[in-house]
């Protein structure tokens, strides 16, 4: 059964983080939810795809988890979110997932063309995606590795930082 959030949504800006803040109350946490934000991370509106992910990495941060049926319905899809601020929500959630082996090439490939975006919050935070799906599945630590040696000459500074704080992270 349906939630009626993607009513709401509908309505959503782009920017109205408070309304996100405001529906996150509304519609608390549950399986069934989550499966729901799952289906809308792909629709065809672009603010109903930011507004969707972006609920879904609060409920995650506040340590709400995917099932695995919706972790695969996810990755099969990940191709068809076409929202910039989507994809990266996504990416800042890949911690937050716990991803089989069955489906992290999915996850992997959407990172990797994350890691490649015209965006620079989008290259960063594809990068740190693509460095906690290694923590998952270390056979990418050594693409990963690339990756961040790469990041590191970034000409953008979101990119740079967030390899830093990475670096951090590790002990590096």
């Amino acid at each position: 059964m349906k939630s009626g959030l993607r009513t709401h949504l509908l309505s959503f800006d782009g920017k109205d983080v408070d309304m996100l803040e405001a529906l996150r109350q509304v519609f608390p946490a549950s399986r069934p939810l989550m499966a729901e934000l799952v289906q809308m991370a792909t629709d065809e509106e672009g603010h109903v795809q930011s507004a969707a992910t972006w609920l879904l990495r609060r409920h995650m941060a506040d340590g709400e988890r995917l099932a695995p049926k919706e972790v695969g319905l996810l990755g099969a899809a990940l191709g068809d979110v076409t929202d910039p601020w989507a994809r990266q929500h996504l990416c800042q959630s890949i911690g937050s997932i716990a991803i089989s082996v069955d489906h992290h090439q999915n996850y992997a490939a959407f990172l990797r063309a994350c890691c490649e975006a015209e965006r620079p919050f989008l290259r960063a935070w594809g990068v740190d995606g693509l460095y906690r799906l290694s923590l998952q599945h270390t056979e990418l630590a050594e693409e990963v590795e690339q990756r961040l040696a790469s990041a590191r000459g970034d000409e953008a500074a979101s990119v740079t930082a967030r390899v830093r704080n990475i670096d951090l992270e590790r002990g590096a």
